[in-house]
């Protein structure tokens, strides 16, 4: 922990153990230090939601944080789609998809926000919904036919997100 008189937490143990570090300062270091990559730090993230389930309050603290940034964000996209409080929203990427916990909470603050979102499966990778999305602020509209072609020329990207 940052002081002696602070108890050790789940996720304090659980991260110094992932990442091979004894001390608190040591585990600031690598992180600060530029010794973990972006990717090495996000790829935390299942070991963090885990640590909140099991009850850790920093681990709560830390996931509620993202709950607040991530529903903002989409309650501000359903806005600008004009979705009248009422959206479908398709989950993408590992962090999100694989957990209940997250999808639940950003559900509930979306709510919370006004915002009604119906969960819809993943059709397309997100850069082809957001080009979809752009094509029809232009005034093209694509016919069924060809948004069901890209949906299985973007398979491939959908594995990647």
């Amino acid at each position: 922990m940052c002081s002696s008189d602070l108890p050790d937490t789940v996720l304090d143990s659980v991260l110094r153990q992932e990442l091979g570090v004894s001390e608190w300062s040591q585990l600031v270091a690598r992180v600060y230090g530029g010794d973990l990559d972006r990717a090495r730090i996000a790829a935390l993230a299942p070991l963090v939601l885990q640590a909140a389930k099991e009850g850790d309050a920093v681990a709560m603290s830390v996931v509620d944080g993202a709950v607040l940034g991530l529903s903002g964000q989409i309650a501000a996209v359903a806005r600008r789609l004009h979705a009248d409080g009422r959206a479908r929203l398709a989950y993408s990427g590992g962090v999100v998809v694989g957990s209940s916990l997250l999808r639940e909470k950003i559900g509930r603050q979306l709510a919370a926000q006004g915002c009604i979102v119906e969960n819809a499966p993943l059709r397309l990778a997100p850069v082809l919904g957001a080009a979809l999305l752009a094509w029809e602020h232009v005034g093209v509209k694509l016919e069924a036919v060809a948004v069901d072609v890209l949906a299985g020329s973007g398979r491939a990207l959908l594995a990647e997100t």
